[in-house]
């Protein structure tokens, strides 16, 4: 075996002798085991003579599943002295443990788990190098091989388990060959040491850590040892016992009774006749699957409230948002009839019980609605130990309370909203360091996802570890489903499309990936796998905030677009010089031309296959071609004309990369027979288009440009879908043109389908320097015979949908309203845009909002400047108390315009269509008045009046109290303050009589004292210093501010960006009840969007009690009076100092 090395390390591994490989085998994928559909490459064959040895393994041998194929999973090998101690551990098989049963490609005579060590390098025969990457991880598969039950879990024990070589040198190898050691890096890790940490001492996260940082451990491993720091020790039944693991059982409804009006309690009880009295209890926080429903196309997760798998108890609400599960549950299923059910396994849970903690610890459970059914079987166990807990029950009314009287009345407090009462759990989740009577305190959360939220971004502020928090998710959500999107598997370059109906997790399984899960709703994080690179939609709880910026829950969470694959940024040109390949190679029918990855995924018309016995195998004349480059994701889309071709096509094209090399190739061909099918009138009227470069200030955004595109499609279906078309527009379909030869009109309108649709399965490539766009997508109406759709792709040109109509305002007339018919089209765009953005702001991620900010900053900027060369005298002025009285001959500044923020665009709804289907004429227009006279009065506080103005812009001034009127937000679409210095607005009375304003800037203002009141939409705070705002609002955005206070009620996360010491505080109470504000107020959930450490931001705090200004301040001073100057309510406010 080797000789020993030095020292007395009791982990430092001996030196193997120089070995001689016994036997090489390979296999193919056969069915084996005797069971229905099951197939592996376990029966290898020896080879004999000389075998290529490359990256990916041995010629000739296949690997089942894609992560079977990795470069780490090369070669396996595997000592045969352990079949003759295998045949002592099982004598009754000992007939099956021959060498090779284990399914190895190599053998040899010294080397075993114990003297190799993750990351040894050998050389293998004369030419190949090869290193150790990990164990095999034993799975249910060999329980068929060897036809006993436990096998996997009996290899998994006694460590005779092999191991996995990558390959860092080919070659030939052959029988015969020496294997000899060139290099130990890592010489106290021996695989028995591993298989130890990974198996038998599991919670040993600091052995775990420094196994994951192992210099040549295979990606798979580095994986699965993060994953255990993060979520705890992985539950491994599912690879041990495979169908084993959770067998679907049968069970009757014994039971249905209604808890509540919109709860019921299901009772069921198992039908087996033969129950493994082994696996009967549930263990801590417990969930069963259910499948049921017509064809049993229904599976979902729920909470157990109590019993074992003989009978148990749920309580399911009927969820207002069902996709059809708890409908059925409620009104279909009947007492009496049969289901199956699974049992659900959970990975270990990481929070600490009374036991393992090392001082006394307070339970506080915050629940919400039907979510108290995940903790009833903590709640009494707790409560058989008299723990110290305590549980805060948030409903819509007490009749609502499902399971209450089955909660202690002295621990259950609850929060019915029919009463007035209001959840805040800020005020129940204490700080770590400040916690009653020496308590450690444990968070347990269920419940809505705001409830979820609020709670998880409290405890991370607080700093909460994961050992003190658990969160589940309510299990009617658990399918996964949503808008479809692309998933590319970085290793392999293969593109999966997931459709709406189907979870990640369903479609990577399918494909064969045996991703392990369990609870399907995101609560245990048994199915989390890498996120290379795309957004994602994040649902479920199991993931850490900083976890999601690198991993996706399959069951649950769901990309939006292209939803992984790591690849670095495309540039124009290297697409061009792509395109152009794949077009030479079209014409000369040679896929051997562009540069392709060993993996490509190629479809024709939906339907996948081999790209050399595609459409681009064959020789085609192409008369004319024209291409779009998406620098984003990587993409490029090509139209080809070949209507001279013997036989004529339309090819639509769309290709994906990686690394340079093209991943994905899906083509769309038309030819004769097809819908409008005319190839020669195609490329007549394709050549007389013009897609000129759009020069860079007048580009629309991506997400303008796919809106506009979405918005054109929904409207095939719905013919109550506005579209943004220009003028002129016009449409090409087949070969009918709608222009004609110099198209003047909009003639791109379609006429109404007989019947509703839905055009679905898009996929995008957008070009913004041409404003070009390309969608994929299913048709459904051409082909009855396919209801899902017809493939078909839709090439649209966007140019500058709202910046070309602020270039048309200077060439407007002034008379007869034109020109403000205009402006008041782009202000109403913009606005609906921003109502847009303001609705989607739960969920656009930070990032996404500062460009989309950026972007409509662009477009108002440009407003402001394209207006102000011609605008009239401004309506109103305010002057400083130092400024002499405006004559006629001063010319007042321009009306600036407001700022607000750009929408997030999905895959199915956009800005621009949504924002259509709103009536943009009721903006009332302004009345023509002089307000100067009203600002000469000789009273210090400035009361203009605004009557029916669009907006509510005040700018450069100094020193004045402003007070507006209760018509100022009568018809006002935004406000607007920009560089003010000691002054004190209110704006509180126009929006407490009942109108918000939709939107508020504030730019530039100093040693200022801002009330804002009350604004619908969204607050911008630029550059703001030594100021207090108070406002009410859904969104609050603060950017490059300094020393500033900030009174606020806001119903989602505030969020500050280059700031400096900003303090908050909630709304005064003097506001909040003139205002009539109600809902929930997340002013203390401060997002500080440049700051990434996990501990707190240094930029904000809250702001003390003892610091805030009192409400009698607020009442009697703040207000104003004719006694009290703008300095003298400045300093009592303390803006100023005495």
């Amino acid at each position: 075996m080797g000789s020993q090395a030095s020292g007395t390390d009791p982990w430092l591994a001996p030196i193997p002798p120089q070995d001689f490989v016994t036997t090489i085998r390979t296999g193919r994928i056969r069915p084996f085991g005797g069971v229905k559909g099951l197939t592996s490459a376990i029966n290898k064959q020896p080879r004999q003579g000389k075998i290529q040895l490359s990256v990916g393994g041995l010629e000739g041998d296949e690997r089942q599943y894609v992560h079977h194929k990795s470069p780490d999973n090369a070669i396996h090998q595997y000592d045969p002295r352990h079949y003759e101690e295998w045949k002592d551990v099982l004598p009754e098989r000992a007939h099956k443990f021959k060498v090779g049963a284990f399914g190895e490609n190599i053998s040899s005579s010294h080397l075993s788990e114990n003297n190799i060590c993750v990351g040894d390098i050998f050389r293998f025969g004369p030419e190949a190098v090869i290193q150790v990457t990990m164990l095999r991880q034993p799975c249910y598969k060999l329980n068929h091989r060897f036809e006993y039950k436990k096998m996997s879990r009996l290899i998994q024990t006694t460590g005779f388990t092999g191991w996995y070589y990558r390959v860092l040198q080919g070659g030939s190898v052959q029988e015969g060959d020496a294997i000899e050691l060139l290099k130990r890096i890592n010489p106290r890790w021996p695989l028995s040491r591993i298989h130890h940490v990974l198996y038998t001492d599991s919670n040993n996260m600091e052995a775990a850590e420094e196994i994951s940082r192992l210099e040549g451990l295979s990606n798979e491993f580095i994986k699965l040892f993060q994953k255990r720091l993060s979520n705890g020790t992985e539950n491994m039944s599912g690879r041990l016992l495979g169908d084993f693991t959770v067998p679907w059982q049968m069970f009757k409804l014994v039971e249905k009774t209604r808890l509540t009006p919109r709860a019921q309690k299901f009772v069921f009880e198992n039908e087996e006749s033969e129950l493994d009295v082994t696996d009967l209890e549930f263990g801590r926080f417990p969930h069963v699957r259910l499948r049921f429903g017509p064809d049993a196309n229904f599976t979902r997760a729920y909470s157990v409230v109590s019993g074992n798998m003989k009978s148990f108890e749920l309580g399911i609400a009927k969820d207002d948002n069902s996709r059809g599960g708890s409908v059925f549950l409620h009104d279909n299923l009947k007492v009496g009839d049969i289901l199956e059910v699974a049992k659900g396994h959970n990975a270990v849970i990481p929070i600490i019980s009374d036991e393992q903690a090392d001082t006394p610890t307070r339970h506080i459970f915050i629940l919400g609605g039907i979510g108290v059914t995940a903790f009833m079987g903590e709640i009494r166990a707790l409560q058989e130990k008299t723990a110290n807990f305590e549980i805060h029950y948030a409903v819509r009314s007490r009749e609502e309370a499902a399971y209450l009287d089955q909660l202690p009345a002295d621990k259950t407090a609850v929060y019915a909203r029919s009463e007035g009462n209001r959840l805040d759990v800020a005020s129940l989740i204490p700080p770590l360091e400040n916690c009653m009577d020496n308590y450690k305190p444990v968070v347990y959360c269920c419940g809505p996802p705001a409830l979820l939220a609020a709670c998880r971004d409290m405890t991370t502020k607080l700093g909460y570890p994961r050992s003190q928090t658990h969160f589940e998710e309510f299990g009617g959500v658990g399918t996964g489903t949503g808008d479809p999107f692309e998933a590319e598997i970085k290793n392999t370059g293969q593109v999966f499309q997931v459709p709406g109906e189907k979870s990640l997790l369903d479609v990577l399984n399918d494909a064969g990936f045996e991703i392990d899960s369990s609870c399907m709703v995101g609560n245990c994080g048994t199915c989390m796998v890498t996120l290379c690179k795309g957004e994602v939609v994040h649902q479920g709880v199991a993931l850490e905030e900083e976890q999601k910026e690198g991993n996706i829950l399959t069951c649950v969470s769901r990309g939006a677009g292209l939803a992984s694959q790591a690849s670095a940024a495309c540039t124009r040109e290297s697409l061009q010089e792509a395109a152009a390949s794949y077009i030479k190679a079209q014409a000369a029918g040679d896929p051997n031309i562009p540069a392709l990855s060993s993996n490509v995924s190629y479809l024709e018309n939906d339907v996948p296959g081999d790209i050399k016995k595609g459409i681009l195998s064959q020789a085609i004349t192409i008369d004319f071609n024209r291409s779009l480059y998406d620098t984003t994701q990587c993409a490029t889309f090509t139209e080809l004309s070949a209507a001279t071709n013997k036989n004529p096509y339309v090819i639509h094209t769309r290709l994906l990369f990686t690394d340079d090399k093209i991943t994905t190739v899906q083509s769309v061909v038309a030819d004769k027979g097809d819908w409008a099918f005319n190839a020669t009138g195609h490329l007549y009227w394709t050549k007389q288009e013009k897609w000129d470069p759009i020069p860079e200030d007048k580009r629309d955004t991506r997400e303008v440009i796919q809106a506009a595109g979405d918005a054109y499609l929904d409207s095939w279906g719905d013919g109550t879908v506005k579209v943004p078309y220009g003028t002129p527009c016009a449409r090409l379909e087949g070969g009918s043109y709608t222009g004609g030869s110099r198209p003047t009109a909009n003639t791109c309108v379609m006429p109404q389908f007989p019947e509703p649709f839905t055009v679905g399965n898009r996929r995008y490539v957008i070009d913004e320097e041409v404003g070009g766009l390309d969608i994929f997508n299913d048709f459904p109406f051409i082909d009855a015979g396919k209801p899902d759709g017809t493939p078909s792709t839709n090439f649209i040109r966007v140019e500058g949908a709202i910046q070309g109509q602020i270039d048309d305002l200077a060439t407007m007339s002034p008379v007869g309203g034109e020109r403000q018919d205009c402006i008041d089209t782009v202000l109403a765009g913009i606005s609906r845009l921003s109502n847009e953005v303001m609705d989607a702001g739960d969920y656009i991620p930070a990032y996404d909002q500062r460009t989309y900010a950026q972007a409509m900053k662009a477009l108002t900027d440009k407003l402001n400047e394209t207006t102000a060369k011609f605008a009239p005298k401004s309506r109103f002025q305010f002057k400083s108390k130092s400024s002499k009285p405006a004559t006629g001959s001063e010319k007042p500044q321009a009306d600036p315009r407001q700022r607000t923020s750009f929408s997030n665009v999905g895959s199915k709804h956009s800005p621009v269509l949504d924002a259509a289907k709103r009536d943009a004429a009721g903006i009332a227009t302004e009345i023509a008045k002089n307000y100067n006279e009203e600002l000469e009065h000789q009273s210090g506080v400035r009361k203009p009046s605004f009557s029916n103005a669009k907006s509510i812009s005040i700018y450069d001034h100094s020193g004045l109290h402003i007070m507006l009127p209760s018509t100022a937000s009568r018809a006002t679409s935004s406000g607007s303050l920009t560089n003010l210095e000691r002054c004190v607005v209110d704006m509180t009375a126009p929006t407490s009589a009942g109108t918000p304003f939709a939107g508020l800037a504030l730019k530039n203002i100093k040693q200022s004292l801002i009330i804002a009141g009350h604004v619908a939409g969204p607050v911008h705070i630029t550059g703001l210093k030594d100021s207090i705002v108070v406002v009410a609002a859904r969104q609050v955005r603060i950017h490059e501010c300094e020393n500033v206070d900030v009174y606020l009620h806001c119903s989602s996360h505030p969020i500050i960006e280059d700031c400096s010491g900003m303090r908050f505080a909630p709304l005064p109470e003097l506001y909040a009840t003139k205002l009539e504000i109600k809902g929930e107020n997340q002013w203390n959930q401060v997002d500080d969007f440049k700051w990434l450490k996990n501990e707190p931001s240094p930029n904000w705090t809250i702001l003390p009690e003892e610091k805030r200004i009192p409400e009698d301040v607020w009442k009697n001073s703040v207000c104003g009076s004719p006694s009290l100057s703008t300095v003298d309510i400045l300093r009592t406010a303390g803006v100023l100092s005495s």
